[in-house]
């Protein structure tokens, strides 16, 4: 006695695999720009840092009075100057004015020295697990 399998099984199989493999390329992809960041990163902090010049009360002339006092009090003048940041922070980013907001965790990265700037954000919109890379 043989088994049959009906038409709407057989695509419903179809689609369930076919909606597996689109999920796992979907993640491979998404770590794989966490990973191409992390790489990324590792690339622009090994350029080497010129002499760094030290940051004096005459770098801050130009500045308004509050940004001024806020630099001093940071204890930043007699140090060198800051060359790079990184940080990590929840961000929201918009399709269109008045859109729904897609949020979620991001990175960034800066060096001023060599100009380089990496932004990574993971998110969630509409069901789907968004991760982009900007370079």
């Amino acid at each position: 006695m043989g088994i049959t399998v009906g038409r709407n099984a057989i695509i419903w199989l179809m689609g369930a695999g076919l909606l597996t493999g689109f999920g796992g390329g979907l993640y491979a992809w998404s770590t794989g720009l966490s990973r191409a960041f992390d790489m990324r990163r590792t690339e622009a902090a090994a350029v080497p840092i010129a002499q760094l010049p030290v940051l004096t009360e005459e770098d801050l002339a130009p500045l308004p009075e509050p940004v001024r006092r806020y630099i001093a009090l940071t204890g930043s003048v007699g140090r060198p100057v800051v060359t790079e940041i990184a940080m990590e922070f929840e961000a929201t980013m918009y399709d269109a004015p008045g859109a729904d907001g897609m949020t979620g965790r991001a990175k960034q990265y800066e060096r001023f020295d060599a100009p380089h700037r990496l932004f990574l954000m993971s998110s969630r919109m509409k069901g789907l697990s968004p991760t982009v890379i900007f370079d």
